[in-house]
């Protein structure tokens, strides 16, 4: 695809909770122990320095972290945006004491949505200049957002609730109550909102051809700890990796499924798919970001991205262009498919929890502090659990 004349633009978030020393009263969830054990591997195998990053991100984790239930206050996050690729970033936009999870955003950046944790839905119009909180849809244990390419068509799923759809940008919303009542992780959609798809922790990957009125249970993935799905821009090619597992790849919407072991079984946090399905690039929790060229046969180790905590992971329509975010570190781009990448370290560390991008990588945003979901607070938000909810919200 050719680029237009100005430049990638990258919509990020962070939630607001600062790195402190470890608090020796919180409490592992025993699902996550399993980080843990990969973490001291990873120190294990690593220089003096790099344990030092390492044991730095395990003291910051807090109460707004999925892996841990320890109640604190949360933090004032953010929401930024680069209209050039990352060198520079606005100032935050939509800020608040709020954890946020997930952004999507349509294929030109002019319309993007996000969601907060125990919190509400987000629309803009503008490029982020000015957002509305979308009321309508409910305050929700909010995970995982999903656009289409106009904007118009939004899906979001809450971690231990329900599946919502929008087909007018979020001013109203369906409780889709056919997909069932699960720990949903992420979801993705087709770019005209007509094929989505999304996947349980711990459970399947559901498919849906309609907006979301009707789904099917793609029992052929098996049921797993998946934690991130990407979808082609027609939802006949799916990608979805597994927490401390591997990747699995569908041509056919999902009907069947490949397990492509060439990847890897790792702790996998985000997955990212060109417009087309050719293109894939996931990030692991601990380790690297790996790409493939054909749809996921073979896996490339990106080595120059570095071993971080990568959280989240965005695509440009065509693959090329990546960007990528870290947990308790910064954002990183690359222009050549993964090869090489540029350290953006204009917003400085945060724990940025997800990114979205512009179809043709000319505009971006991006979500701030968190502990991650798309690009999203996923990592922290994703895969948190940090007691019994609010009362009223949709965590049910």
């Amino acid at each position: 695809m050719r680029k237009v004349a100005f430049a990638w633009a990258v919509f990020a978030l962070c939630s607001g909770v600062p790195l402190y020393a470890a608090d020796q009263s919180l409490i592992l969830r025993p699902q996550i122990a399993k980080y843990y054990q990969d973490l001291n591997y990873v120190a294990a195998n690593s220089t003096p320095t790099e344990q030092m990053t390492i044991v730095s991100y395990i003291s910051g984790l807090n109460h707004d972290d999925p892996f841990l239930n320890d109640q604190r206050p949360k933090s004032v996050g953010g929401y930024y945006s680069s209209a050039n690729t990352g060198a520079s970033w606005t100032n935050p936009i939509l800020t608040g004491a709020m954890t946020w999870t997930s952004i999507a955003s349509s294929s030109d950046g002019s319309h993007l949505a996000a969601s907060v944790h125990s919190g509400d839905i987000y629309t803009s119009t503008d490029s982020g200049a000015t957002w509305t909180d979308q009321r309508a849809a409910g305050s929700g244990d909010w995970f995982s957002i999903a656009s289409s390419s106009d904007g118009g068509h939004l899906a979001v799923c809450v971690h231990g609730g329900d599946i919502y759809t929008s087909t007018d940008g979020g001013v109203t919303w369906t409780d889709q109550t056919a997909a069932g009542l699960r720990d949903w992780t992420s979801i993705a959609s087709s770019s005209d909102g007509s094929h989505l798809a999304a996947c349980v922790h711990g459970g399947d990957i559901y498919t849906s051809t309609d907006g979301g009125a009707t789904w099917t249970d793609q029992r052929a993935a098996g049921s797993k700890y998946w934690f991130s799905i990407a979808s082609s821009s027609d939802g006949g090619y799916l990608a979805a990796c597994v927490d401390g597992g591997d990747i699995s790849t569908s041509r056919n919407g999902g009907a069947t499924w490949t397990d492509q072991t060439a990847a890897g079984s790792r702790y996998w946090s985000s997955i990212a798919s060109s417009s087309d399905g050719t293109h894939l690039a996931a990030c692991c929790f601990g380790g690297n970001i790996h790409t493939s060229t054909d749809s996921g046969a073979t896996w490339t180790d990106q080595t120059a991205a570095g071993l971080r905590l990568w959280s989240f992971i965005a695509s440009s329509s065509d693959g090329t262009d990546l960007a990528a975010c870290v947990r308790g570190g910064g954002i990183y781009t690359s222009m050549d498919g993964g090869a090489t990448w540029t350290d953006r370290t204009a917003e400085g560390v945060r724990n940025w929890t997800s990114l979205a991008s512009s179809s043709d990588d000319t505009k971006g945003a991006k979500t701030g502090p968190h502990p991650g979901t798309g690009i999203r607070n996923k990592i922290s938000q994703s895969r948190r659990d940090v007691g019994q909810p609010a009362s009223g919200i949709r965590n049910r």
